[in-house]
């Protein structure tokens, strides 16, 4: 399949973006990355800004479409969860440092950011809570709390996981599963 100018450039960008600095990488570095002249770039991309905003974009859409919307087709609110855990891990392993560039995104771009986060606390609150319901456990941990854990403890996991250590991403999938449903002690305990 043929990737089109806009993705190379999107690709390139995201390449450049980690490599020399947003701030250090021009135009010029660009176009000469994709083949192009710097003033050709301007016809797919309005600012460096821009292009930048296009890639948090394009990388939140193949996270709703890979992992959110499939996830949320499934019943079983257990499943739902390990589903999100392992498909999620897995999206964060690959896009790895690529994650580091919505940091350097301008400020008037952070509300849909906020929005497309609160979305998916949203999608793991109300699982959790439905999940918390079919085992009698409302009481037992807020889905809010266990939400903002869950999602922060995966989306966060590139940053330290070492691919060639002792666990292959599969295996560090089935422990953030296993710590998760049933607490670092190996059952379900509550705390005093």
């Amino acid at each position: 399949m043929r990737t089109s100018k806009r993705e190379r450039l999107l690709e390139e960008g995201a390449k450049l973006f980690l490599k020399k600095g947003y701030d250090r990488t021009t135009m010029k570095d660009l176009g000469k990355a994709v083949g192009v002249q710097a003033a050709a770039i301007y016809y797919h991309f309005k600012s460096k800004n821009d292009l930048l905003e296009q890639i948090d974009e394009e990388s939140f859409r193949r996270f709703r479409e890979t992992i959110l919307d499939p996830a949320r087709e499934i019943k079983d609110p257990e499943e739902r969860i390990k589903f999100f855990i392992r498909n999620r891990l897995t999206y964060q392993l690959e896009l790895g440092k690529k994650a580091l560039l919505v940091e350097s995104i301008s400020p008037r771009n952070v509300k849909s950011r906020k929005d497309r986060d609160r979305d998916v606390i949203h999608f793991l609150r109300d699982t959790l809570r439905e999940l918390a319901q079919s085992r009698g456990l409302e009481d037992f941990v807020n889905p809010t709390v266990a939400a903002f854990s869950l999602h922060y403890v995966v989306s966060q996991t590139y940053k330290w996981y070492k691919p060639k250590g002792p666990l292959n991403s599969t295996q560090l999938a089935d422990q953030i599963i296993r710590l998760f449903f049933l607490g670092f002690p190996g059952e379900l305990t509550t705390a005093r």
